[in-house]
């Protein structure tokens, strides 16, 4: 395994360790929090707020739109 997979599974681990799906399906961020109520997270190279980092895993780029 390639050290980039080895760090990008080390990434995603510690992000879902951080998120609690809860019984309407929403998912509650466990991490920091910063001013505003924004979940943040770094991802090994930069600070991104946690919704953009989960859709982004799940969806791709945000569109720029």
């Amino acid at each position: 395994m390639s050290k980039d997979v080895c760090f990008r599974e080390k990434v995603l681990s510690r992000f879902w360790a951080k998120v609690k799906i809860i019984e309407n399906s929403c998912w509650k961020w466990q991490g920091c929090i910063i001013s505003g109520g924004y979940g943040q997270f770094w991802d090994g190279k930069h600070l991104i707020y946690a919704h953009r980092y989960a859709f982004e895993i799940t969806n791709g780029a945000v569109p720029s739109d």
